[in-house]
């Protein structure tokens, strides 16, 4: 709503109403005296000298042409010279639509807001509304306050508001004083017209003052409006256009003083009925627009909108949206008095121009690491600060590496400044598998490069959030992104900063021992008593939940309790909130299960025991040692299998996967709902809630300890009895060997490849490496001779083709030492196979069972093994090779003359340099591209 300077009409409109003599209002500011710049621009007496009066008063219709008259010549010639629109209702729609225009333009960087030198922020879509709503308010009023106005100066003084709209595109450190003048001007402009209307087109010989003193203040404006004029066309004769906002700032500020002189007086001799009528017509026309202007606003931020959805869809970058600071709703933020010192630090280093690049909040497991980062991410992105945010987390597929993490951040960032967009599409258009590339080199060119390139725009500074930095389960990667992160900083353009937290592993130790730029916070060194009260104040908001809840009353469980369980969990955050989700846990009295916790804390020893311990004895009770054996061995095949799985399953899946029925693995979890996530929903997974959980499992000595080794053992071969049960070749019933991948819908895989099936297919391998005691060479032959080929169709069918080769790889050195040969030839001859094939099959994947059968050499033993699954209509066969040559793989990735190629010491990396000024870097078993640097 534009809000007509009612404030002062207010103040004299309380007034006596039956005073014949109002003195006028106090100057309102004291840097307007008759010393300051301002009295060049207001050189008529003040009303009260009582020389105020005209002998000849102009027409009312002649008022601006009056004051035009008043100028110097040089003034007058400044306007004269300059592009007026041609009428006054040209100018004003010009006025509505430059302010559309630049609304749009900021909009589209992600409607930014703009901080003054003071600190605080201007919103550019409140001021954008003043204007259009002033504008759109009073056009009537306007268009014929002016309409005999033969010279055009009316709409010259509305020329200059979107002048200065234009001016602060390009002027980031004048941004707030030009909109704010063109604000004030609109506004300023508005109320004129209205007052000649309603005062001056009904003029009586009483009026002849007011008139003059509307003329005085035309002459101010224009005169405002000649100093604009004048600077700006000497800014495109070549002079430096800084010097051009500078001094329009200044002339603002005169503007102002002049106004508000002016105002006084006229303010003075305006009869109090025509001022209250003023005010009530002013508000009824503000109200009357406010729908018209939200409605100009709103399409703009819709055209926006659906503008970044289709751009969106262009991009084929992979994000994971698991990983955002709010993809999980049921996740826990800070109390609002707690961590106060804590996130007060985080906050000021974000505000603050000069601090460091990067804040490192580490601490050790269950001391409010992820709950600190949720909570000041979402105290960014309220403030506008927040420019992307990722979460890794052990064990989710889309979280637990680097894969996704340049993409995910370039896509948030975008919605920050849309100018981004042009340098990405243009990364993904030069190299459509970036996604897919080493993370160094999607930092460079998804996100370095467009940062380079786009316009200085804000003011603000951008975080970007990462969480759970060490919980990304491949080391070189960490390494990788401490590399690279300090690097933002070279994008002058955009002000972005990283918070990251992480465990203290030795790997972030070393860099940031090394890199000084970084300001570290160690949750451990916070000051105990401060951990305490804040331990304390969570665990007295949790109890009070709790007790409403269960009627427990309203001093259940005292301070003496408290103190003791705050004691007992310092300075684990995580022990509170574990200890709290076993007490509420339904089902049993929460006052007997806090009871049990308390008195039984002499058993256990470490911090972990106190906190875990309680929680799984109390399966336990009341059941003989045989029934004990049974739940621990039930706990073991269930639970143990969630803690170590790459990726969480449903209960569905779940129990499909281990073997035991759905019903038996429900009623087990049911114990469990303070360790573990388990949704209401059928179809979202079953999480620990907590890394430390699986920690504790995986090293306690406790009848619940769970052996990793033997546990991945079970879980091999859970993989493998899944996978003969459901591979087969089209396992999707597509009934055509041409049928394309991308013709497939999702609807079709999931039906036919459950959820169990594709976990096994994914991650068998891995599972496998980790067994102790290794899985049989004999068993593993026996499936990849039988399933092979089906096995790469189901991953095909997933979109995740690509990782097949770096699986038998691994697979393949991780049995060198074994005396059986036959399946490391089988993985040989496995791995040439995908090599050869892999491209077309990611295509077409039922062309596995034909062409890419049929061209493969004779002698091969995955073409042996897999005679009987060849496409039934191929009567023919082509002539083959025997044998595969010394041709695997093609490299492609320079865009110029490979000039040198050589290999390391080990044999493990192939580096070719070229004229395109790159090095690449090769895994030489795998043909992936592991590293590109540049400049060379």
């Amino acid at each position: 709503m534009v809000h007509f300077k009612s404030a002062r009409w207010k103040k004299w409109l309380h007034r006596d109403s039956g005073s014949q003599n109002i003195a006028p209002p106090p100057h309102q500011a004291d840097h307007c005296t008759n010393d300051s710049p301002a009295s060049e621009l207001a050189s008529a007496p003040c009303a009260s000298e009582c020389q105020f009066r005209p002998r000849n008063p102009p027409p009312s219709q002649d008022l601006w042409k009056s004051a035009f008259d008043l100028l110097s010549r040089e003034e007058q010639n400044a306007l004269q010279i300059s592009l007026i629109p041609s009428s006054t209702t040209d100018a004003l729609n010009d006025v509505i639509e430059t302010t559309k225009e630049k609304y749009e333009i900021y909009q589209e960087k992600g409607g930014i807001r703009i901080r003054k030198s003071t600190g605080e922020e201007i919103n550019i879509r409140k001021i954008s509304k003043k204007i259009i709503n002033a504008t759109l308010s009073f056009q009537e009023v306007i268009s014929a306050g002016v309409a005999c106005d033969p010279t055009g100066h009316a709409a010259s003084a509305w020329a200059i508001v979107s002048l200065g709209l234009t001016m602060a595109k390009n002027h980031s450190d004048r941004r707030d004083a030009l909109f704010e003048s063109s604000e004030y001007l609109a506004e300023a402009l508005a109320r004129c017209a209205y007052i000649e209307k309603k005062i001056c087109h009904n003029r009586s010989d009483e009026d002849d003052v007011v008139m003059q003193a509307m003329v005085t203040l035309y002459k101010t404006i224009l005169q405002y409006a000649a100093k604009v004029m004048a600077s700006h066309n000497m800014s495109t004769r070549g002079k430096l256009l800084d010097s051009v906002t500078a001094t329009t700032v200044q002339y603002i500020t005169e503007l102002r003083c002049s106004i508000e002189k002016e105002e006084q007086k006229l303010f003075h001799f305006t009869q109090l009925q025509l001022l209250e009528a003023i005010e009530k017509i002013t508000v009824s026309l503000q109200k009357q627009n406010e729908k018209a202007t939200e409605e100009i606003l709103t399409a703009i931020d819709d055209k926006l909108s659906k503008s970044l959805n289709a751009l969106n869809l262009r991009f084929s970058l992979p994000i994971s949206e698991s990983a955002f600071w709010n993809s999980y709703q049921h996740e826990d933020l800070c109390l609002e008095d707690t961590r106060v010192q804590t996130r007060s630090q985080i906050t000021q280093w974000a505000d603050s121009v000069e601090s460091e690049c990067i804040f490192w909040l580490n601490g050790g497991a269950g001391t409010g690491k992820s709950t600190i980062a949720r909570t000041v991410a979402q105290s960014f992105e309220t403030k506008g600060q927040l420019g992307a945010s990722f979460f890794f987390k052990r064990g989710e597929p889309d979280r637990c590496n680097a894969k996704r993490l340049i993409p995910t951040i370039t896509k948030e960032l975008i919605k920050q400044n849309k100018d981004l967009a042009s340098g990405v599409l243009k990364a993904i258009e030069q190299d459509p598998q970036i996604a897919a590339k080493d993370v160094t080199e999607q930092f460079n060119k998804l996100l370095l490069e467009p940062l380079k390139s786009v316009a200085m725009y804000q003011s603000r500074t951008l975080v970007i959030v990462i969480d759970a930095l060490d919980e990304c389960e491949n080391d070189k990667e960490i390494e990788k992104i401490l590399q690279f992160l300090p690097r933002v900083h070279q994008s002058s353009n955009m002000r972005l900063k990283i918070f990251l937290t992480s465990r203290p592993e030795l790997p972030l130790r070393r860099f940031f021992e090394k890199e000084g730029s970084h300001r570290r916070l160690v949750l451990e060194k916070v000051a105990e008593e401060a951990i305490r009260e804040d331990i304390v104040r969570f665990l007295e908001h949790r109890f009070t939940e709790i007790g409403a809840q269960a009627n427990t009353g309203k001093d259940w469980p005292g301070n003496d309790v408290v103190e003791a369980l705050a004691t007992v969990c310092i300075p684990l955050f995580i022990s509170a909130a574990t200890i709290c989700r076993f007490v509420e846990q339904p089902g049993d009295d929460p006052v007997e299960r806090l009871a049990d916790i308390l008195n039984n804390q002499h058993r256990y020893v470490t911090r972990m025991d106190k906190t875990y311990g309680p929680i799984l004895d109390q399966t336990l009770h009341e059941r003989d040692k045989n029934d004990q054996e049974k739940q621990i061995t039930r706990f073991k095949g269930i639970v143990g299998v969630i803690i170590l799985l790459s990726a969480p399953l449903t209960i569905s899946a779940l129990s499909e996967f281990v073997g035991i029925g759905a019903r038996s693995v429900e009623f087990h979890l049911d114990s469990f709902h303070s360790v573990l996530s388990i949704p209401d929903k059928k179809d979202h997974p079953v999480r620990i809630l907590h890394l430390s959980f699986r920690e504790y499992l995986l090293t306690t000595q406790s009848r619940f300890h769970v052996d990793a080794g033997m546990m991945h053992n079970n879980i091999t071969l859970h993989c493998f009895r899944v996978m003969s049960k459901y591979l087969k070749r089209d396992i999707c019933k597509l009934n055509s060997f041409s049928t394309q991948r991308a013709d497939i819908h999702s609807e079709t895989t999931e039906k036919y490849i459950p959820e169990e099936l594709r976990y096994s297919c994914r991650y068998w391998m891995f599972h496998l490496t980790q067994s102790k005691p290794s899985i049989p060479d004999a068993e593993i032959l026996s499936f990849l001779e039988k399933h092979f080929l089906h096995w790469l169709e189901v991953m095909s069918l997933m979109r995740v083709l690509s990782e097949t080769l770096k699986m038998m790889v691994t697979l393949k050195e991780s049995i060198q030492n074994n005396t059986n040969p036959g399946l490391s030839n089988f993985l040989s001859d496995a791995i040439q196979f995908i090599h050869r094939h892999a491209q077309i099959a990611s295509v077409v994947p039922l062309q596995l069972y034909a062409s890419c059968l049929v061209f493969t050499p004779t002698s091969s033993l995955v073409r042996r093994a897999s005679e009987n699954y060849h496409s039934p209509w191929i009567h023919a066969l082509p002539q083959v090779e025997i044998s595969w040559g010394a041709y695997r793989q093609t490299l492609e990735g320079h865009s110029d003359w490979v000039t040198a190629v050589a290999f390391s010491p080990d044999g493990q990396t192939v580096v070719s340099g070229s004229s395109d000024m790159t090095i690449k870097l090769w895994n030489a078993a795998t043909g992936e591209l592991q590293q590109t640097l540049e400049g060379h």
